[in-house]
């Protein structure tokens, strides 16, 4: 299997100006920092990411800002799922030009789908797609499941690489992993922050996290600890991680993790609107969580 899709991939935020322009200074400088912090690759565009805000330019711009910004020093997965084939092949096709190492997409969003309209989905963008293509399992966002059955067909799709499994459930990230245990080059990446460590142990080769983009130290820590067999200093780590998202969920939805990184002396930005930021009183109430659990001074 390959390395280019092992270790900590960071679902990142991305940082845009109060009027909802993407902040391209700010990009870079949080890229810069997460790859010195020792992450193994990017999830870009994903939830956190807002990708699915972007208009089809203001991907192509943020994509390409995004992979420039990188410089191949570590590996990077765009997210191009949208409510339509159309727009994820012409967000597909903005990534490949930008130079990105893959894709994935969620399923077709808002609108309910069986397995033989998200089979043809993912056939139809393989036939078009000039990068491997990992499924994006989210069916809180999607509406729309991968179920262990229709992955098992999936799966066998030529172009597809791998999925993202934010399913949060084991057991069936476990069916997914049997199922594609006679793929060589099959990628199952976990992508349930509070699950991460639950999912290396169970043959993951990478996971991808939200608060990774926060405390990145974290989860590199967590990773090596695993890797070198000290399961206990692993699941410290892992608990660490729960008790921290556990006081960002305070704040709205993305915008409490933008303000967080403020708190932290980076550059997190805004959300695009409607996402409002969080109020002094929840930034205060995190403020001082953060600060019992020793992440602030």
């Amino acid at each position: 299997m390959s390395r280019k899709y092992e270790g900590i991939f960071v679902a990142n935020t991305t940082p845009f100006k109060e009027d909802g322009t993407l902040d391209h200074e700010a990009l870079r400088s949080e890229i810069d920092y997460l790859v010195d912090a020792g992450i193994n690759g990017f999830f870009a565009a994903g939830t956190y990411g807002e990708g699915p805000m972007m208009s089809p330019d203001e991907f192509a711009d943020y994509i390409e800002t995004f992979s420039t910004a990188v410089r191949k020093r570590v590996s990077v997965i765009a997210q191009v799922g949208a409510t339509t084939l159309e727009q994820t092949i012409v967000q597909a096709k903005a990534a490949a030009y930008a130079g990105v190492d893959s894709i994935a997409a969620i399923p077709p969003y808002y609108y309910p789908h069986d397995d033989t309209a998200l089979f043809g989905f993912y056939s139809d963008l393989c036939e078009e797609a000039e990068l491997p293509v990992f499924i994006y399992n989210n069916p809180y966002r999607s509406g729309n499941k991968i179920s262990p059955a229709l992955f098992a067909r999936l799966c066998q799709i030529p172009g597809i690489a791998g999925m993202k499994d934010s399913g949060g459930s084991l057991s069936d990230f476990c069916l997914y992993k049997m199922a594609a245990a006679d793929k060589k080059d099959f990628h199952l990446l976990l992508g349930s922050d509070d699950m991460t460590l639950s999912g290396f142990v169970m043959g993951a080769p990478g996971a991808i996290a939200v608060l990774a983009a926060i405390f990145p130290e974290m989860f590199v820590k967590m990773y090596e600890a695993f890797k070198k067999g000290d399961l206990e200093a692993a699941r410290d780590l892992q608990y660490e991680a729960i008790k921290a998202r556990m006081v960002l969920k305070r704040g709205p939805y993305i915008s409490t993790y933008k303000a967080v990184l403020g708190m932290l002396g980076r550059q997190g930005g805004y959300s695009k609107k409607p996402v409002r930021m969080p109020s002094e009183e929840e930034l205060e109430s995190i403020r001082k969580s953060l600060r019992a659990l020793g992440h602030l001074k």
